[in-house]
């Protein structure tokens, strides 16, 4: 009986500690600029290609003023790098790495909106071009295979979430559906089309 007790109280006391952090910040509503940075590992999560070997990474900075208490627009630079390594199925088995690199410029539109003093939501838009690099190798021969430079243009729409810890400076999640457009000529183009989940921080000022 006293442990269940002793229990109840220290629950209660780590509750009420969490309530008194969660509301000691509150969002900067005055504020006239944002600025933040985001990644994303690169790997095959679900498995999909247990054959492979795929590794990289992505990282976008993005910038915004406001045009109103809601709506800010700005630009938004990213750029990812991977690899992929997998045994081809000619008549020489080998090994082969395809070596992806993109980068590009977006200007984007986007709406917050808060929900308590720590959390907002918003929806982006951004559209852009940018290059984009794949160079593939035989790995038993360390020769060049393949290799290709088109411009790509990217349309990222999706949703997101801001925690303030302080008033000006919040994690954000950002989580947008990205369409990758390859202008190239040869007759099997693969352009990507799928979820890029991003988590960086994002910071508010007023100038």
């Amino acid at each position: 009986m006293i442990t269940k007790t002793l229990v109840m109280k220290k629950s209660l006391l780590i509750v009420v500690s969490f309530l008194i952090v969660s509301k000691g910040f509150s969002q900067n509503d005055n504020a006239s600029n944002h600025f933040g940075v985001s990644g994303l590992p690169i790997f095959d999560v679900l498995n999909l290609y247990p054959e492979n070997k795929i590794s990289g990474g992505a990282i976008n900075f993005n910038y915004g003023r406001f045009i109103n208490k809601n709506l800010s627009f700005g630009l938004n630079f990213y750029a990812a790098n991977a690899s992929n390594t997998y045994s081809t199925d000619a008549a020489d088995l080998h090994n082969e790495e395809q070596n992806i690199a993109f980068q590009g410029l977006n200007s984007n539109l986007r709406y917050n909106r808060a929900l308590t003093k720590n959390i907002s939501v918003f929806g982006i838009v951004s559209f852009g071009f940018g290059n984009y690099k794949s160079v593939t190798t035989n790995l038993s021969t360390n020769q060049q295979i393949a290799s290709g430079n088109e411009p790509i243009a990217i349309l990222m729409t999706g949703l997101g979430l801001n925690y303030f810890v302080t008033k000006q400076i919040a994690i954000e999640l950002n989580i947008p559906y990205v369409f990758m457009n390859r202008f190239s000529n040869k007759p099997y183009v693969e352009n990507f089309h799928g979820i890029a989940p991003m988590i960086g921080i994002q910071y508010y000022w007023k100038k």
